[in-house]
């Protein structure tokens, strides 16, 4: 079975980092229960991959853009996105702090600008992840 998470549990790291909304020791502790989580997946045999997709902040600044001036695009805007994109050293800052405390599992962090570049980096991980696993089909029952 493979699982994605979509940021996931990091999201309970960054917001509140970027909007001040909790004191370290309770950053920390959630560092910590990651770190602990990571481990405990390994642990149990479940091979955990952590991709990081970076885009640029002239990027990021063009999505919004598209988001605002194209019709079929318009569903993805969120008056969010001006917000964070105001933040954006802050957050910068937290997903770095994210990767180098939360790194028992490593990272791969793939450049993202380019979306056919993004797709094959990612797949590419996959790929040679699966392979290294040398799975094989099960013996046929009778």
């Amino acid at each position: 079975m493979i699982q994605v998470f979509n940021r996931s549990y990091y999201e309970d790291i960054l917001v509140p980092s970027v909007s001040n909304a909790l004191p370290n020791d309770r950053l920390q502790h959630r560092f910590n229960l990651i770190n602990e989580l990571e481990q405990h997946l390994m642990l149990n045999g479940i091979h955990v991959l952590k991709i990081f997709l970076h885009i640029s902040q002239e990027e990021q600044q063009e999505k919004i853009k598209e988001r605002l001036t194209k019709p079929h695009k318009r569903w993805k805007f969120s008056v969010e996105d001006k917000k964070a994109a105001k933040n954006w050293d802050a957050y910068t800052q937290v997903y770095n702090q994210l990767i180098a405390q939360c790194s028992q599992v490593p990272w791969h962090i793939v450049p993202a600008d380019k979306r056919w570049y993004r797709n094959y980096t990612v797949a590419k991980i996959l790929t040679e992840h699966l392979q290294q696993l040398e799975l094989k089909y099960p013996n046929a029952q009778p």
